[in-house]
């Protein structure tokens, strides 16, 4: 249970702790599931990354659209 607990702490999803618990168990130095988890971190860092930069996007074209709108409110304003 500890190592559920502790896969759970480093953001694994049920699945995920699923596909590595095995290895933790038949794997007597645990190098393997180790290295499964690593690649999952990896995997969620690639991700949270991708989202971040979307994110990054998604406000730069609010920005933009925000002072096209104040300039044309501006505008008819006279």
């Amino acid at each position: 249970m500890h190592k559920i607990d502790a896969l759970k702490g480093l953001g694994l999803s049920l699945e995920e702790i699923c596909s590595v618990i095995e290895l933790y168990f038949d794997d007597a130095i645990v190098i393997h599931g180790k290295q499964k988890v690593l690649d999952i971190l990896y995997s969620h860092l690639q991700e949270t990354e991708e989202k971040i930069e979307a994110l990054q996007q998604f406000r730069t074209e609010l920005q933009h659209n925000i002072a096209k709108m104040l300039r044309f409110i501006d505008q008819a304003k006279g």
